[in-house]
């Protein structure tokens, strides 16, 4: 759950994480800020970073990153991003990442992606259903790249006015 919040130029949010598998269940909770500006009408760059506790190993997380937006017409956009991630004693690595979303129609549309995140390449792809102008709801499915794990995601996502 992340609720987050305009500040002129800038969104704030918080984000409170449960992520759990067979073996283990984390809690994490966490703070993140973004800035985004429009470079031309099809050309949208920004600064993203956030700082967040895995309450249940104790380590500390910082992340930073640049994404940039290329819409190339109304119903396809291509993202990409660059920045770094610090988790605890692992130090550094580096967050890649590029994306696409095809909009099939007003309601529904398709998203892919490839991204590298601690030292881990991932492709994700899935599927956003519109519920009206202000929510919609995600459903994607991950894999990770040599590990054969694959990650399932339900989101939802409320807009309450500007």
């Amino acid at each position: 759950m992340g609720p987050s919040r305009r500040v002129g130029p800038l969104e704030l949010g918080l984000a409170l994480e449960r992520l759990s598998d067979a073996t283990q269940r984390d809690a994490i909770v966490g703070t993140q800020a973004k800035w985004v500006a429009s470079l031309s009408p099809q050309l949208d760059v920004g600064i993203a970073a956030a700082a967040s506790r895995d309450g249940t190993r104790g380590v500390n997380l910082w992340t930073a990153y640049v994404p940039l937006t290329w819409s190339i017409g109304e119903a396809l956009q291509l993202h990409a991003n660059v920045g770094a991630d610090w988790l605890g004693e692992r130090g550094r690595s580096r967050r890649l990442g590029v994306a696409g979303e095809w909009a099939l129609d007003a309601r529904f549309s398709l998203l892919a992606e490839r991204f590298s995140l601690f030292d881990a390449i991932a492709t994700r792809a899935g599927l956003r259903i519109a519920l009206g102008e202000d929510a919609s709801v995600d459903l994607s499915g991950a894999r990770v790249s040599g590990s054969g794990n694959r990650i399932w995601t339900l989101g939802l996502t409320f807009e309450f006015g500007r």
